[in-house]
């Protein structure tokens, strides 16, 4: 049986009035699985997703973030 995991995860940073912050990614995968042991892969495959959502929303954030900070901010300041 083939299955599809996904999703998709994000955060929002709220700067100055109209400048808000956000970042936001999408992740899935597609796997042939054992239909007898299908419960467990679905499990440990979502957690996965979960995983990999997390770490690269947060990486995502870092990025936009800094580049509010270090790039937009001083264009409002000349």
């Amino acid at each position: 049986m083939k299955v599809n995991i996904g999703g998709s995860m994000g955060f929002k940073k709220t700067g100055r009035p109209y400048e808000n912050v956000d970042s936001m990614t999408y992740f899935s995968i597609e796997k042939e699985i054992n239909e007898e042991t299908a419960d467990e892969e679905i499990r440990a495959l979502s957690d996965k997703v979960n995983k990999v959502l997390a770490e690269e929303a947060t990486k995502k954030m870092v990025v936009a973030y800094k580049t509010y900070r270090d790039k937009i901010i001083p264009i409002g300041e000349e």
